[in-house]
């Protein structure tokens, strides 16, 4: 009995021999598994880059970019795997790149070197997404990560706009004054210290502005611009247009919401008589009444 088993034992032992050296010597091996290095690479600075602090942030972005580029035009990569890669690592790296604008948004002082660098990478962003796929691949989320940095920025040139308009008139101060108080609530234009400031002082530069202009109309009038007598009427049209404008600024100086100060004497009537006497020194009384007419109109007849 126990030859027997053994004899049985040994026959297995044989046979299993057999196989295995078939499978292991016999048998072609089977093909192996294929990791491409290159995607790898691609894909492992899409898993860092959004862990990455602020100075290794850019060097990130600028080293992709080379590196994506490089291996497309050398065919390590196939354009599928390009557009993929890009594809993932953009919306990888948005997320990270709004984290950062967010906390140069915090800062009291924004250089105008910062804005910069984000528009232009916004711009730059927005091109790949048009340019590399067959279509665009940003997310919706990141889409609207580029627009509110997008917006900031541009609410950002247009508050320091308002410190180089003219002002005019009253409805033009209301106007932009309406503006800057809307840029000054801002939750992100309200932390930049050198743009507060410039809108908390517009009124006052507003009035001056709008002071400058009328006074302008005023001086005008000197009669130094009129050598003719037939110009009477082009004075009188200008007097009408100083004499409203000089209105309109003491409505705005008296409107506590615009510019804190009190109406002014443009010395209207100084320049009126002087142009009363001085148009009727270039008339004769003895002039038909077509000249002498529209002096009259304006200054009433010489007694």
């Amino acid at each position: 009995m126990l030859k027997a088993t053994l004899i049985v034992l040994a026959v297995v032992l044989a046979v299993s021999a057999v196989l295995v050296f078939l499978k292991t010597r016999v048998q072609p091996p089977s093909r192996l598994s294929y990791t491409n290095q290159y995607i790898d690479n691609l894909r492992h600075s899409s898993e860092q880059v959004g862990r990455m602090d602020d100075s290794n942030l850019e060097r990130e972005f600028l080293g992709f970019v080379d590196r994506i580029d490089f291996m497309k035009n050398e065919n390590l990569i196939t354009n599928e795997e390009y557009i993929g890669c890009f594809e993932e690592f953009v919306n990888a790296y948005i997320p990270a790149f709004r984290k950062w604008c967010d906390r140069q948004f915090d800062q009291p002082v924004w250089p105008n070197k910062t804005l910069q660098f984000m528009r232009t990478r916004i711009n730059e962003v927005r091109r790949y997404n048009e340019t590399v796929g067959y279509g665009p691949f940003i997310s919706d989320e990141n889409e609207a990560h580029l627009n509110e940095v997008d917006k900031i920025l541009k609410d950002y040139n247009g508050a320091w706009k308002l410190s180089k308009v003219s002002i005019r008139s009253k409805e033009d101060s209301r106007k932009n004054l309406a503006k800057a108080r809307q840029y000054r609530q801002d939750a992100y234009l309200s932390k930049c210290t050198a743009l507060t400031k410039m809108l908390d002082n517009l009124p006052s530069r507003y009035q001056k502005s709008h002071y400058e202009y009328v006074n302008s109309l005023v001086k005008g009038l000197d009669m130094a611009h009129y050598p003719s007598a037939t110009q009477v009427t082009e004075w009188a049209t200008n007097y009408k247009k100083a004499k409203a404008a000089i209105a309109d600024y003491n409505s705005a100086a008296e409107d506590r919401n615009l510019y804190h100060t009190s109406s002014s004497d443009f010395n209207l009537n100084t320049y009126y008589q002087r142009a009363k006497e001085g148009f009727w020194n270039k008339i004769s009384p003895w002039d038909p009444y077509e000249v002498r007419s529209p002096y009259e109109q304006t200054f009433g007849v010489r007694l």
